[in-house]
């Protein structure tokens, strides 16, 4: 949907997006982008949805004595270098500090905070104090202890895992991101020295990539390093950091075919988690959303565009068959074919790398579709991740019962890996709210309140959408020699009718078809061997409950169910609107049988978007309960043994 109105079509190279790089003095050229976003200060989310957005960044980023219980507690790991203190189980403390730093980072340019720019120069500085003689910053007291050799393996029956060159990747990024918001010199001197240290010593003690780290995982944790080792490239032009950059990419395209091998499995046609025998060991949802993320970066820097093509379809093949009811991929934090589950469980970073990855793949292409999976994903798996009540996220969030909570993660009191990344997504969120393609036209893209000011246009969107369908757009400002702007309203993948009227000058009136729907499925039959077919099952149901909570086990469904929609939200059922455990643990399946959905809505307090809700059809009594938002349903520690949302329909 496009106002016709006239602006120019071309303009400057495009910023780079969420690093402000032409004020950084970058030696390396970069391949520009699609799609311009707005500068971060530039951007507010608003609206009721946002107040989870400036609580948890309050809570804990802008309130300085939880960020500093934070960050000292995340530096200890790098004090005490404690992480391999059982060689043989390595703990990932090391990379709290770093993901929380990226964290902070972003809510200062987004804030234009200039207290907090100074608390983070001092933060970083405390970090560099760690340094030893040899110039190592670390979380393991070994620097080459970066695998877990097979005898290691074969002595020990419980876990063999090694995170450390993955905790040294988020401490490089960190003070690279603490560097792109500051200009402070030294600080990307420290980062690019991390990295270069970090790159003499796997070639020194030759480490082969794809052995290092967790061992099943196939190198994924430590080639995750990608991204970061490309962005400190493109601001030194250091031309060892490209080739390893190479290094990384051609260990992703092998003749031998070694797991995950993308760019020669990215058009195989098969599931990626039948691309190789026993996803529950290989295919990590985490660590290898992060090595896509870095072969795009990879395509920006080189212009190359096999690696970005590769990446397109392998994020299709996940969408297709891993894409799960809530938003998020996979079960919990693997990728086992969610196509084949009947149940929908994901773990919250997992959740911030699919959005992140979307949102990439968005400003490289321009592609429209990816901001549907975006949406998608946002108001429904993220924001009920975000507890209402504090600065705080589960592990893994469920589609009923409660989220799994995580606290003393590796016996850390205000860290957990997933916690501290969570921010992130509200800046990424907010960076494509409204945006500007090579041919000048502003793109609407998302409908969340907002204020966006972007190349002296000003934006203000209003309507409390989603839970309403009519949204107001105020535009401000002229384009480029005078002219109005011209601009693109998206019209998400669900809706079938989005109605675009000029009440005023500036001022459009948008009307959304909410499009209330039920939503059916199927199972799709594994084409795995039978044996190992039943082994994913069993995995993907101890991963659902996890050991905290066996109690789940009972309600864990055997047939799919529906669930019902409102635009791109997923409704729950409520203990917040009355519904007892009983009524959500045996709600009557309406899957496959037919009904249609009514919704009305109705005034309750304490969730969003609550509605009276009716499901009929011919010949049969009409079922009739209350249902909100899934992410208010859902979005607190609920105690052990708590029942208190379902979206099973």
């Amino acid at each position: 949907m496009i106002a016709e109105i006239k602006t120019m079509s071309d303009r400057d190279r495009l910023k780079r997006p969420l690093l402000a790089f032409a004020c950084l003095g970058v030696f390396a050229a970069v391949h520009a982008d699609a799609i311009k976003t707005p500068r971060p200060g530039d951007v507010r989310l608003e609206g009721p949805l946002a107040v989870k957005a400036d609580e948890f960044i309050k809570r804990r980023i802008v309130d300085q004595r939880v960020r500093d219980n934070i960050f000292e507690e995340a530096r200890r790991a790098f004090v005490l270098r404690d992480d391999d203190e059982r060689p043989w189980d390595g703990q990932w403390r090391g990379e709290f500090w770093g993901k929380s730093m990226i964290s902070a980072a972003r809510a200062a340019e987004y804030l234009g905070d200039a207290e907090l720019k100074k608390w983070i120069v001092g933060e970083c500085r405390r970090l560099m104090a760690t340094k030893d003689g040899e110039g190592y910053i670390g979380s393991y007291s070994s620097m080459t202890n970066c695998a877990t050799p097979p005898s290691v393996q074969a002595a020990h029956k419980g876990p063999c895992t090694n995170w450390n060159l993955w905790c040294r990747k988020y401490a490089i990024w960190g003070l690279f991101m603490a560097y792109a918001v500051t200009g402070e010199r030294d600080i990307l001197d420290a980062a690019a020295a991390q990295l270069e240290h970090l790159i003499d010593m796997v070639r020194k003690n030759g480490m082969r990539l794809e052995d290092t780290g967790h061992y099943t995982l196939n190198g994924m944790p430590t080639m995750s390093i990608l991204k970061p080792t490309l962005m400190v490239y493109s601001a030194t032009g250091n031309g060892k950091f490209l080739e390893f950059a190479r290094e990384i990419v051609r260990g992703w395209d092998r003749d031998d075919g070694r797991a995950p091998n993308f760019l020669r499995n990215a058009w195989n046609g098969r599931p990626l988690h039948a691309w190789y025998p026993e996803p529950m060991r290989w295919a990590k949802t985490y660590e290898m959303l992060s090595c896509l993320d870095g072969l795009v970066e990879y395509h920006r820097v080189t212009g190359e565009r096999r690696p970005l093509d590769a990446v397109a379809a392998i994020r299709d093949n996940l969408a297709a068959t891993d894409g799960n009811a809530i938003g998020g991929l996979g079960i919990s934090d693997r990728l086992l074919g969610a196509e084949n589950f009947a149940y929908a469980s994901t773990e919250v970073c997992d959740v911030v790398h699919w959005i992140r990855l979307n949102i990439d793949l968005y400003l490289v292409t321009g592609e429209e579709r990816y901001l549907d999976t975006v949406e998608f994903s946002y108001f429904n798996a993220f924001l009920a991740s975000i507890f209402r009540d504090s600065g705080w996220t589960p592990l893994i969030v469920r589609d009923a019962g409660r989220h799994r909570n995580s606290t003393g993660q590796c016996g850390y009191a205000y860290n957990h890996c997933c916690v501290d990344n969570a921010a992130r997504t509200f800046f990424d969120v907010a960076s494509v709210a409204v945006t500007r393609g090579k041919d000048g036209v502003f793109r609407v893209n998302l409908y969340q309140d907002a204020s966006v000011r972007l190349d002296g246009v000003g934006f203000s969107i209003r309507g409390d959408y989603p839970a309403r369908g009519r949204v107001t757009v105020r535009v401000e400002g002229k384009a480029e020699g005078g002219a109005k702007p011209k601009i693109r309203f998206r019209k998400p993948g669900w809706c079938s009718r989005l109605d675009v009227t000029e009440a005023a000058d500036g001022e459009y009136v948008l009307d959304f078809d909410m499009n209330p729907r039920i939503a059916e499925r199927t199972l799709k039959p594994s084409i795995a061997p039978a044996a190992e077919a039943a082994a994913t099952q069993a995995f993907g149901a101890d991963r659902y409950i996890l050991a905290t909570d066996p109690d789940l086990r009972e309600t864990i469904p055997k047939e799919p169910y529906a669930t019902v929609h409102w635009g791109p939200l997923v409704l729950a059922r409520s203990a917040r609107l009355g519904a007892g455990r009983e009524e959500l643990v045996s709600f009557p399946s309406v899957n496959g049988k037919g009904y249609r959905v009514t919704l009305k809505p109705m005034s309750a307090h304490g969730v969003y978007a609550p509605f009276e809700l009716e499901l009929s059809k011919p010949g049969a009594e009409t079922i009739r309960t209350k249902a909100c938002s899934y992410e208010s349903a859902s979005d607190d520690p609920a105690s052990r043994n708590g029942y208190i949302f379902s979206i099973r329909f």
